[in-house]
């Protein structure tokens, strides 16, 4: 399989919906409702941008203590939790996952009906095992159109910001990066140790992906500029001892550094990868979202 893994969507998970909610408000960034799902005893509100990639916020529905789906990244307002890729067939592209070895699940038909618009159907499917679903991209494909399902928000149809530029992705060691590599024919990894930070950080030119890993001796840092914003070894590693190796972060994508500075409450820009980033400076969500101006 080598198609690139653009990302359709980003799904975070928070116990409480309204909360959420209005912690992107204070943000500048004002969700909208987008009702329940048919399965999986969830409901959702979204950010969508230019580019048509969104943020989705889920939590469990009302009257629902357990939820099918995500219910410990719910309980533990973790965020990130999972990522989706738009595909042709998600019939297809789970069968050519098994042709690879790899294991499957789906697909599965859901839908939504929001408060206002259209109500939309759509499939979706699951590539790997338990352990590693959060890791690669789950596959989805509309069965309405897909406008049904997603279409620019009002709060940020004149942002500075276009769209996902990224995703951050936890994991235990970047030997991960292989994965990559054979399922979507990855070029080799660009690996880099950032010492203030105590990670070990993998990206590949050109693509949406990045992976982030504890570093050894995370106790030994040389204290970033703001250490209570982006991703630290020890917070990473809290992170996957509660939750596994999944997406961990968000990196919106940005042309114009200085009027997003103006635009969201914003820590200074710093290199990352072949860009710079600025970290989304709220004790909330400053952990785990940032805006990033890619480079080559």
């Amino acid at each position: 399989m080598s198609r690139e893994p653009v990302v359709d969507h980003v799904a975070t998970t928070w116990s409480d919906l309204d909360a959420a909610t209005a912690t992107f408000e204070d943000l500048g960034l004002a969700p909208e409702y987008g009702g329940e799902h048919g399965d999986g005893g969830t409901e959702m509100s979204m950010v969508c941008f230019q580019d048509g990639s969104y943020l989705e916020f889920v939590s469990a529905a009302d009257g629902v203590d357990d939820p099918d789906r995500w219910s410990a990244g719910i309980d533990d307002d973790a965020g990130p939790y999972s990522w989706a890729t738009e595909v042709g067939s998600v019939l297809g592209h789970l069968s050519r996952a098994m042709e690879m070895g790899h294991p499957v699940a789906g697909p599965f038909e859901s839908s939504r009906e929001p408060p206002e618009g259209h109500p939309t159907e759509f499939d979706y499917g699951w590539v790997g095992t338990r352990e590693t679903r959060g890791l690669l991209p789950f596959p989805i494909d509309d069965r309405t159109p897909r406008r049904y399902r997603a279409s620019p928000t009002k709060s940020v149809v004149r942002a500075p910001v276009s769209g996902i530029g990224a995703v951050m992705l936890a994991v235990e060691s970047l030997d991960r990066t292989e994965i990559f590599r054979e399922f979507y024919r990855f070029p080799t990894a660009d690996v880099r140790h950032d010492p203030e930070r105590g990670i070990d950080v993998a990206s590949f030119a050109g693509r949406t992906v990045t992976l982030v890993a504890p570093a050894d001796g995370v106790g030994e840092l040389t204290a970033p500029a703001r250490p209570d914003r982006g991703p630290t070894g020890e917070w990473l590693r809290r992170r996957l001892d509660r939750h596994g190796e999944r997406i961990c972060g968000v990196l919106l994508r940005t042309g114009d550094p200085s009027a997003v500075q103006h635009r969201f409450p914003l820590t200074d820009r710093e290199p990352w990868c072949r860009g710079t980033i600025s970290w989304v400076d709220d004790d909330r969500v400053g952990r785990w979202l940032g805006v990033v101006e890619p480079g080559d």
